[in-house]
């Protein structure tokens, strides 16, 4: 499983002229301009990588290597004549995977744009978008969901990254949709990147606390790896 940025945010949460108002940078000053735009989208890259997901609208690829299974494990009864060990409900040692509904997807997920697959034959094939549905609801469980009576394609697909799911993510298109936490999180790691400038041991004094500071802000939007 693999994830792949095909369209980067058209904005960045944090602008320009906010970075260099909390600097105490005068706007009318544009020698540091390239140096604060990087620190700002190194700023944003560190945190969506904290927090598991995409601020603004980006435009995603997910590769899998074969469509979903889960682990299953039926429950029986289990007769305590039988001297197992047990009496009532119980689960056998035997599981074997079957197929599951569901594809998951990284957390803010917009809508799905399509699923591919590719077959051994080499040939790009597009999954039909009427057998499964965008669960876009649950922000931390984002999913491609069969309908009822669909199933994978039952194809054998090529032996690496045999499926494709394009999707677009984020909070909004503009920094305003990003919440104010992760875009004090992010001027906190841009001071530190502009005042401080080479390599620091962050276990000790402020860039320890600054470090801090940044996991508590982000750690409301941190969500799960899928």
């Amino acid at each position: 499983m693999s994830y792949k940025l095909i369209t980067p945010p058209a904005v960045e949460p944090i602008g320009l002229p906010l970075a260099k108002s909390y600097l105490r940078v005068d706007q009318d000053l544009a020698d540091d301009d390239a140096l604060i735009n990087l620190l700002i989208s190194s700023a944003r890259e560190t945190c969506e990588n904290r927090t598991h997901r995409k601020f603004i609208t980006q435009t995603v690829e997910k590769y899998l290597d074969d469509w979903p299974l889960r682990i299953y494990q039926p429950k029986v009864f289990i007769d305590p004549s039988l001297g197992l060990g047990g009496s009532g409900y119980g689960y056998p040692v035997t599981t074997w995977p079957q197929p599951q509904d569901y594809i998951e997807l990284m957390p803010g997920v917009q809508s799905v744009l399509w699923v591919k697959y590719y077959p051994q034959d080499g040939a790009e094939r597009t999954f039909d978008p009427s057998n499964y549905q965008a669960d876009t609801v649950s922000d931390n469980l984002c999913r491609v969901m069969l309908n009822p009576n669909s199933s994978w394609p039952s194809d054998p697909l090529r032996s690496a990254n045999g499926i494709c799911v394009r999707f677009t993510c984020g909070y909004g298109d503009t920094a305003d949709t990003v919440p104010k936490c992760v875009q004090l999180a992010m001027l906190y790691l841009i001071t530190m990147g502009y005042e401080i400038r080479q390599p620091v041991n962050i276990e000790r004094g402020v860039p320890s606390k600054i470090q801090e500071t940044v996991d508590d802000l982000l750690a409301p939007e941190v969500a799960p790896v899928f």
